[in-house]
């Protein structure tokens, strides 16, 4: 159920801008991908939090118990804990995010009403992954699989409205968050029917708690590995966005949707073997099982990208971008790299390790200086940042395979 809900939520992600590529014209439609792009970004600190909020009422630790005298068991506790964890970490994201506004918009040349929705956004984005890990805790992966479905179901409905009335840029980001608070809303409903407590009142509760400022810190550590790999999710449509013409930024963001494909698709293959991954005898096993089914899953969908580019570039983008057609297997390529490198990442992550962390984040620097001195194209762009994350990907492979020093410390 799991995977039928996270693929569906991603396949209608996607469809977000098939819709809007029929309307937008490519100037706007290249505005929308680097912002939806920005939105991934600010979603980076919702994924540590999800981590560590799933660990938490797992398996609740010590000082996760409840105050002298309250009734509340150790998993109560620390949901309410994470619950209170997570607010905090939106107030402090929010705030950030509306200082950084006027300069996302004019990195990203779009209007500030855009880039105020995207800052907008960033609380629901960060409360809805909170409470996605508290389901994932607790095991609910029938109410957790249709939270994710939520995410593309508003997402594409928001695509909708803004194809019936004709919508901008603006108004299409502004939909985009309306659609987060409305998953937010849902996903607090059904964590509170399945027993669980009431969003906004446990998070004021335990604002201040103890728990609740252990699960802060750890969520800011946890994130730093998911951040890098996150950022570079997203990093070649800002960076096309930047360097590129308008309409060969707009011609980008259709193909940044065959990258998305790749790299979303096979996630769960990752978060299937991520618990093996963590114990000593089965690691080895289940990092090679993880990425060999990764890249075969991979292959399929590159090998398909490079026979039926131009038929599934026409309905993705329509007869406009035909042109994206030869690119489209590259793309593909792409993504997948980039989920191979997510189930190195999570094998550190599993390991109390941060070294394909590390590894990612430098590919970052190095994927924003090459594309900086070579983006005469769409391809460039692509190929520029292919050639980073190869190398980023054998090197964490490499990295993988160290034992780790002082296999009895505490994880991170």
């Amino acid at each position: 159920m799991l995977f039928v809900g996270t693929f569906l939520g991603n396949m209608l992600s996607y469809f977000f801008f098939v819709v809007l590529s029929r309307t937008l014209t490519p100037p706007d439609l290249g505005a929308v991908g680097s912002l939806v792009s920005l939105a991934t970004i600010a979603a980076v600190p919702g994924t540590g939090i999800q981590l560590v909020a799933a660990r938490w009422v797992a398996a609740p630790p010590p000082e996760s118990a409840a105050s002298p005298g309250s009734a509340a068991s150790p998993g109560t506790a620390a949901l309410d804990a994470a619950l209170g964890a997570s607010l905090r970490l939106a107030a402090v994201l929010s705030a950030a995010a509306l200082v950084l506004v006027p300069g996302a918009a004019y990195l990203l040349r779009v209007d500030v009403g855009a880039a105020l929705a995207v800052a907008t956004a960033a609380a629901p984005i960060t409360l809805t992954f909170a409470v996605q890990g508290l389901l994932q805790g607790r095991e609910r992966f029938g109410a957790l699989a249709t939270v994710a479905a939520l995410v593309g179901i508003t997402r594409v409905s928001a695509a909708v409205l803004a194809a019936a009335g004709d919508l901008g840029p603006d108004a299409v980001m502004w939909l985009f968050t309306a659609g987060w608070a409305l998953t937010l809303y849902i996903a607090g409903f059904l964590l509170h029917r399945d027993g669980g407590p009431h969003l906004f009142k446990a998070a004021r509760h335990a604002w201040g708690s103890a728990p609740s400022r252990a699960i802060f810190r750890q969520s800011v550590t946890a994130v730093l590995p998911m951040s890098g790999l996150l950022v570079l999710s997203s990093l070649d449509m800002l960076l096309a966005r930047h360097f590129l013409p308008e309409d060969l930024s707009g011609g980008y963001a259709i193909g940044a949707v065959f990258e998305k494909v790749a790299f979303w698709g096979p996630t769960f293959l990752a978060t299937l073997y991520y618990p093996r991954m963590a114990r000593a005898a089965d690691r080895a096993r289940a990092i090679r099982d993880a990425l060999l089914l990764t890249a075969s899953v991979g292959a399929v969908g590159v090998l398909a990208a490079f026979l039926l580019g131009g038929p599934l570039v026409a309905v993705v983008g329509g007869a406009e971008y035909a042109a994206l057609a030869p690119l489209a297997w590259l793309f593909c390529t792409l993504g997948v790299t980039l989920a191979l490198v997510q189930v190195l990442v999570y094998a550190d992550l599993a390991a109390g390790r941060h070294r394909a962390g590390a590894a990612v984040w430098l590919a970052l620097a190095a994927s924003t200086a090459v594309v900086a001195g070579r983006h005469a194209s769409i391809e460039q762009v692509v190929t520029g940042v292919l050639g980073c994350l190869l190398v980023v990907a054998l090197v964490s492979a490499w990295l993988s395979r160290i034992p780790r020093r002082g296999a009895g410390a505490r994880r991170g």
